[in-house]
């Protein structure tokens, strides 16, 4: 009987999965969380600004990171912005 106001979860339709796929590549699942998708081998600074994570087509806030539970199965893509490139600008001459 669970704790008052507390419910009763019917896990008998739940399928885990021990696996995610990231930006199209299956990876084993790490952890419960998205926090250890940023470990190695991916090496993604989650401190870095500009990145954007979605799971299953839904962007999640980087405030909700650490809590967004993951059962495997799930679709996350990263985004993340391309390196700046530095733009070399010759003096002009004239004649």
């Amino acid at each position: 009987m669970p704790a008052k106001g507390g419910r009763i979860i019917d896990t008998t339709d739940v399928t885990i999965h021990s696996a995610v796929r990231v930006n199209g590549e299956m990876r084993p699942l790490a952890g419960p969380t998205l926090d250890p998708i940023f470990c190695a081998p991916l090496a993604i600074d989650a401190a870095r600004r500009g990145i954007a994570i979605a799971v299953d087509g839904t962007v999640v806030p980087r405030a909700r990171w650490d809590s967004t539970l993951l059962r495997g199965g799930e679709d996350i893509e990263i985004v993340r912005p391309p390196a700046r490139r530095l733009r070399c600008v010759l003096p002009t001459t004239t004649r």
